[in-house]
């Protein structure tokens, strides 16, 4: 990954700017560090201000490419180790709900598949000469698509009512697992 106009910014313990350095371009190198080139740095002390130039210059940080590209791509695209080294970042400075719930999303999807499963149990069990196939096939299409959608609402519910990430992944698991469980009762009570 590269980057263009590169400025970064230092201060001291009690706020008070005194670096600034700015690159033409910079380059991730591994291991954290960037490789910046065309630096120009402006050291700031008191009422004075130096100007200097070097070639390159490592600069060592937290920040990845995977960081970086955060906002670019969305949570639920991210792999588990990149949604957790974001939400470790930008957990102190920024609010990292979306990422949570992503994350959360992840882990249970397992759950989720199953749950896909238990909620379509009902439906295929039913004599080949009985009626109403047609309907069974609608109702059984329309209750996973509630399933997702609800979903996808929870998670969007989640961030603009800060409920807890793990609330609003797992609470539409837990709802329509409890909805699939009872319509099995019912079909084997029958």
């Amino acid at each position: 990954m590269k980057l263009v106009g590169i400025r970064i910014y230092e201060f001291d313990p009690q706020l008070r700017l005194t670096t600034v350095r700015s690159a033409e371009q910079g380059s991730f190198s591994g291991d954290g560090k960037w490789k910046l080139e065309g630096v120009k740095v402006t050291e700031i002390k008191g009422d004075s201000a130096s100007v200097s130039s070097m070639p390159t210059w490592m600069w060592e940080t937290v920040l990845k490419p995977s960081i970086l590209t955060v906002y670019q791509v969305a949570p639920e695209r991210l792999a588990i180790a990149t949604l957790y080294d974001n939400i470790r970042v930008l957990g102190s400075s920024q609010k990292t709900s979306r990422f949570e719930i992503a994350l959360w999303g992840k882990l249970f999807y397992p759950v989720t598949v199953l749950v896909m499963m238990l909620l379509a149990l009902p439906f295929a069990q039913f004599q080949r000469r009985q009626s109403g196939m047609g309907f069974r096939l609608f109702a059984g299409t329309m209750l996973g698509l509630t399933f997702f959608l609800v979903g996808q609402l929870f998670k969007y519910l989640g961030v603009l009512n800060a409920w807890p990430p793990m609330f609003s992944a797992l609470f539409p698991l837990a709802t329509f697992s409890l909805i699939a469980l009872t319509m099995q009762w019912y079909i084997e009570r029958r």
